[in-house]
């Protein structure tokens, strides 16, 4: 594997992936007006200052996107029920408070000055307060000053590790309300649990919001909806419907009779539904079950948007189909979801629908176009694209990932999707990309991560994206197909598309590369240590061991209920699906890439697999990228996100010889 000294095999594309990720910008969180104003941050790169940050941006009827606020930090746009003002959080680098800008002009006012900084604001439904959750440090007074790093830290509850906001161990997050008029901010929960973010009820005298509270809530993982009344500054949230699901993102009918949730009555590894939950406690409907599909509520990486209802008596949602995110729209009172109109092929990653109900602002990427602002219109189904902050996918070069089946020999049918030069040599080198989950999905939208998949295809390589058994958009039997056998039960999903290729003259069986990240990381680990096929490997925010797992990892229950055991009961499963069972028979030179402060996948878990290949004299090389997350190569430092495109590159060049494909 290369080193510092002996530098790297080649950087004849760097400045492409540096010119790339500088220009690209995401429009995120967008909210739409009665007026037909629609406002959103807008994440760029700066690169004097090696950061990222989110700008507010309005558009309005008929003309050009507006800066609003310069050079400032700001998210969550929010319009007040009026559309006079927009809430917001705009940061001072670590903590982000809520902001108030008139629409008629004016500076913006802080709002609030917490400790730990505040949440989305959400505006009640009579524009007199804004909801939001925040952190709280639940330090006892005996303990040390606040902050201090001196203090002992007591944890009682799993999964509560160093998050950044400041405080370790002893921070949760809690629903407060601030008064518009007065400043007054009231913190209306409290406990070692964290709540969700809120939801207004019609009348604006109550939050519902869903929040893992349960006793054993940090070992089941289940979760579910509360209601508390703000009329009484000392109520106790109430449940609402089951107590043993799995419930997220909240909204109300307009009625005030019922909860729309995603969320889910079986496990958490589960598909989501849509839940209509009665407070009268008549019952719970799954407004999504007709389609079979994952309700997607959005997270990063993850593409969705929160439920919405209308006031023509509907919910609009997202739904994930065959990798791509859908929005649909629903009847409360029931019936089959209908799926809304889009660009073919697209990806919705945010959604507002306007007070009127007629039109929805969605943020979208297609295989065309990255991440802009575009409008649904209800009554005629059409769809207008307003922005373009982002060039053009042919203006810069890429190529177009173009959808092939692969039927595996048990009969099962996984789709995939082939990136390549028209002029690439064939048989030439193929590399593997397995995405991350296992619960999530390739598609044939472009995305501004995996740089590095357009700057191999241009060299003569063939990029193989598949959806195996487990993943998302193909129905509940198959995103349940690997319980309990990660692994085991999708690793021929994988192999055979390249056996495939092979057949097909696409592929060369000697130049074959594999990569992945978090669950494609593991399973990177894994098929190199069951399997002699591929001549380089890159493993990112990995796992090798999966009984260290348990307990290192911020989120090691979620193993539980992934393969149905725990490692001290079970001493078949865990060895079985286990990379660092077989670590001992890994050949394949491999790099692997990890954020310092993941606390999803520990640096440990790299550090394990560099430890035995390094001892073992297989070529191996561990890049570790100071204070990065578990998505470092999503919102980390511009230059991180280069780094990480190019070492990839580097690597898969420096040990898989591929001949010169377009330039």
């Amino acid at each position: 594997m290369m080193t510092e000294e002996t530098g790297v095999t080649d950087r004849g594309h760097e400045q492409d992936l540096r010119e790339t990720v500088h220009r690209l910008m995401t429009p995120e969180q967008v909210t739409a007006a009665a007026g037909g104003e629609i406002a959103y941050s807008l994440r760029i790169t700066d690169p004097t200052r090696d950061t990222t940050r989110s700008e507010l941006w309005m558009l309005r009827p008929g003309e050009s996107p507006i800066k609003l606020i310069a050079d400032a930090e700001c998210t969550a746009p929010a319009f007040s029920p009026d559309g006079s003002r927009i809430a917001f959080l705009k940061s001072d680098g670590s903590k982000s408070q809520v902001c108030l800008l008139p629409l008629s002009g004016g500076e913006p006012d802080q709002l609030t000055s917490l400790p730990g900084g505040a949440g989305h604001p959400v505006w009640s439904p009579d524009g007199r307060s804004i909801a939001f959750s925040a952190p709280v440090d639940r330090r006892s007074p005996d303990a040390g000053e606040r902050g201090s790093s001196q203090a002992p830290i007591v944890i009682d509850r799993l999964g509560f590790k160093e998050d950044g906001r400041g405080f370790t161990g002893t921070v949760r997050a809690h629903l407060h309300v601030l008064d518009v008029d007065t400043g007054e901010v009231r913190q209306v929960t409290d406990g070692d649990w964290e709540a969700n973010q809120p939801a207004w009820s019609p009348d604006s005298s109550h939050l519902a919001f869903s929040a893992r509270m349960a006793e054993r809530g940090d070992i089941n993982l289940t979760s579910a909806a509360y209601i508390v009344d703000l009329g009484d500054h000392g109520a106790t949230p109430q449940t609402v419907g089951p107590e043993h699901g799995v419930m997220g993102a909240i909204t109300w009918t307009p009625d005030g009779a019922s909860l729309v949730v995603v969320g889910s009555l079986g496990p958490i590894n589960g598909p989501q539904g849509l839940l209509k939950i009665a407070l009268d406690g008549s019952g719970v409907t799954d407004l999504a079950a007709p389609l079979q599909r994952n309700v997607m509520a959005g997270a990063p990486a993850y593409p969705g948007a929160f439920p919405q209802v209308t006031d023509r008596g509907t919910v609009i949602f997202c739904a994930r189909d065959r990798g791509y995110t859908n929005l649909y729209e629903v009847d409360l009172a029931g019936g089959t979801p209908r799926r809304l109109p889009t660009i073919p092929s697209s990806n919705v990653r945010g959604a507002s629908v306007s007070a009127q109900a007629d039109r929805v602002a969605v943020i979208i990427d297609s295989p065309s176009t990255f991440a802009e602002i575009a409008i649904v219109e209800l009554a005629d189904e059409s769809v207008r694209v307003l922005t373009a902050h982002n060039p053009r996918v042919d203006e810069l070069g890429f190529l177009v990932r173009e959808e092939r089946d692969f039927t595996i020999s048990d009969g099962v049918t996984v789709s995939g999707w082939v990136l390549r030069a028209n002029d690439a040599s064939s048989p030439g080198p193929v590399l593997l990309d397995i995405h991350g989950g296992p619960h999530n999905a390739w598609n044939g939208a472009v995305d501004d991560v995996h740089l590095y998949h357009q700057v191999l295809a241009r060299r003569g390589w063939t990029i193989l994206t598949v959806n195996p058994r487990g993943s998302d958009g193909y129905g509940p039997s198959f995103f349940n197909a690997i319980d309990g056998a990660w692994g085991v039960g999708d690793s021929a999903d994988l192999l055979e598309p390249i056996d495939q290729l092979v057949e097909a003259g696409i592929a060369d069986p000697a130049r074959l590369a594999l990569a992945g990240y978090s669950y494609g990381g593991y399973l990177t680990c894994y098929l190199t240590s069951r399997d002699h096929r591929f001549a380089a490997a890159v493993a990112g925010g990995t796992i090798s061991d999966m009984t260290s797992m348990v307990g290192a990892s911020a989120e090691g229950r979620f193993l539980h209920f992934e393969l149905g055991s725990d490692p001290w009961d079970d001493r078949d499963t865990f060895p079985m699906v286990s990379p660092y069972a077989q670590v001992s028979q890994v050949q394949t030179p491999t790099l692997l890439v990890h954020g310092a402060d993941d606390l999803v996948c520990p640096l440990g878990q790299a550090e394990l697999w560099f430890s035995a290949l390094r001892t073992r004299g297989v070529p191996t090389q561990l890049v570790v990228y100071p204070n990065g997350s578990h998505l470092f190569p999503i919102d980390g430092p511009p230059s991180h996100r280069i780094d990480y495109n190019q070492r990839i590159v580097d690597c898969l060049t420096q040990f898989v010889t591929a001949e010169q494909g377009a330039s």
